[in-house]
């Protein structure tokens, strides 16, 4: 199996966090990735804010987003509620928090495809502050 057969399901759990994961999905955009070969689902985990407001000015830049819902408060629940709608061969976890780098999705299925002994990748995580905090 190569990189181009492979389907990710990109799983976002978010909770009040709109702003961010504007900037987590536009970074997801500009993947090196196929976007043919993933799908994204953000999974709103009880937000008090209106995440449909967040993504009115992307969706249209998005055919590959799912948005839904999990009103049982914890991340991992959010994650199960992805897992039980995606459609991946494997699966990408981020928070909305995050911005993967524009190659995060290719190296990531290139190193499990390259180590097939290998059943989780994980990747360097720099921490840094917004500019408006």
């Amino acid at each position: 199996m190569n990189n181009k057969s492979i389907f990710v399901s990109v799983i976002i759990p978010v909770y009040n966090n709109n702003q961010q994961l504007k900037t987590c999905l536009m970074a997801l955009q500009n993947q090196t990735y196929s976007h043919d070969n993933y799908e994204i689902i953000v999974i709103d985990n009880g937000s008090e804010e209106s995440l449909k407001q967040a993504l009115e000015s992307l969706i249209k830049n998005f055919d590959n987003v799912i948005l839904t819902q999990e009103k049982t408060p914890g991340s991992y629940i959010a994650r199960n509620k992805g897992i039980s709608l995606a459609k991946g061969d494997l699966f990408a976890f981020t928070d909305s928090d995050c911005i993967p780098t524009q190659t995060w999705l290719e190296k990531g299925v290139k190193m499990l495809l390259d180590n097939p002994q290998c059943g989780l990748v994980a990747g360097k995580i720099e921490v840094f502050t917004p500019p408006n905090e």
